[in-house]
């Protein structure tokens, strides 16, 4: 089966991989480019942080944030917040598909 794969990067390489392997001919061609934005963090602090993509968690790191209460929605998504360090990695939880990166410093 031929897949357009819409998805943006990182997450297109991983998932035309999958694909690959399943048999199919992905055709990776993102439909929106992410672009980080080097504004400044909100003033703190929050009940909870919510991120919703890797780009995300990235980004947020970059411009200096701080982990505390925060909700990872999805795997990729946690396992990046992990792969960012020990003070990430340290605090985080897995749940079902989301994951839950708990009180960190």
């Amino acid at each position: 089966m031929r897949v357009w794969v819409t998805r943006s990067e990182l997450g297109a390489s991983r998932l035309a991989a999958a694909l690959r392997q399943a048999g199919h001919a992905p055709w990776t061609a993102p439909t929106l480019d992410i672009q980080r934005l080097d504004a400044p963090l909100p003033e703190g602090p929050f009940t909870l942080t919510a991120f919703l993509s890797e780009h995300a968690v990235a980004a947020a790191f970059a411009n200096g944030w701080a982990p505390g209460p925060a909700v990872a929605i999805g795997a990729a998504t946690g396992a990046d917040a992990q792969a960012l360090g020990e003070r990430a990695a340290a605090a985080l939880l897995a749940l079902g598909g989301a994951s839950l990166v708990a009180q960190g410093g």
